[in-house]
C-alpha cells in the first residue's frame, strides 16, 4: 500500500513542482532589473518551495516508487528535448501569467534544472534502505518505575564431619604453664 501512495504523491507533486520551478524562474528572470527587487525573493522563494516539495517525494522513507516515477518524467523530459527541442518547445508552448510574470514550461527543461532533480531522485531511488520494509514494532508492556529485584544468594551448605580429628596427648606434651616447651635460638653476640 505504501507504493501506492507514494506513486499518487508523486503524480499530483511532478507537475506541481514543475509548474512552481517554471514561475519561481519566470520571477528571477524579469526581476534581474532594479525595478523589482521583491521578485526576486519571491522567485527564490517559489523554487526553493519547489524543491522542499521534491524534497518530500524523495527523502522520505516511504516507498521508491514516487521518485522514480518523478526522475523518470523529468528525465525523460530532458531526453526528448535533447533530442527532439523544437517539438518540446512546440508541445510545451503554453503558459499562464500570474502576478505580472508569464511563466514558461519549457524555462526548467532549458536551464537544465529538470535533469538536476531528476538525477538527483534517481540517486534517492538506489538507497538500499529505501526497497525494505519498516520493521513491525514490538509491543512490550513496560513498567513505569523498575520493580524490585529479590536477592539471589546461594544455598546455605552446612558441613556434616565426617571424621573426627584426635590428637595424641602424650606426656611430653603436658609440660609447666610456666615453662615453654621449646627454646628460642640463642644469636651470637
Amino acid at each position: 500500500m505504501r507504493h501506492v501512495w507514494s506513486l499518487l504523491a508523486a503524480i499530483v507533486i511532478t507537475p506541481l513542482a514543475w509548474a512552481a520551478a517554471a514561475q519561481g524562474q519566470a520571477m528571477l528572470a524579469v526581476s534581474v532589473s532594479p525595478d523589482v527587487p521583491t521578485g526576486m525573493w519571491v522567485g527564490l522563494a517559489v523554487v526553493a518551495g519547489a524543491g522542499l516539495v521534491l524534497g518530500l517525494i524523495g527523502a522520505l522513507r516511504q516507498s521508491p516508487v514516487g521518485p522514480l516515477f518523478t526522475a523518470l518524467v523529468y528525465l525523460g523530459f530532458t531526453v526528448w528535448f535533447l533530442i527532439q527541442p523544437v517539438a518540446v518547445l512546440r508541445a510545451l508552448d503554453w503558459g499562464w501569467k500570474l502576478g505580472g510574470y508569464r511563466a514558461d514550461l519549457t524555462l526548467p527543461l532549458q536551464s537544465g534544472l529538470l535533469a538536476a532533480v531528476g538525477a538527483l531522485l534517481l540517486v534517492a531511488v538506489f538507497s538500499p534502505s529505501r526497497w525494505r520494509a519498516w520493521p513491525k514494532p514490538v509491543h512490550t508492556i513496560e513498567p513505569a518505575w523498575p520493580q524490585p529485584v529479590a536477592p539471589q544468594y546461594p544455598a546455605q551448605q552446612t558441613l556434616e564431619p565426617t571424621a573426627t580429628l584426635e590428637l595424641p596427648v602424650t606426656p611430653a606434651h603436658r609440660t609447666g604453664a610456666d615453662t615453654p616447651s621449646w627454646s628460642a635460638p640463642q644469636a651470637n653476640l
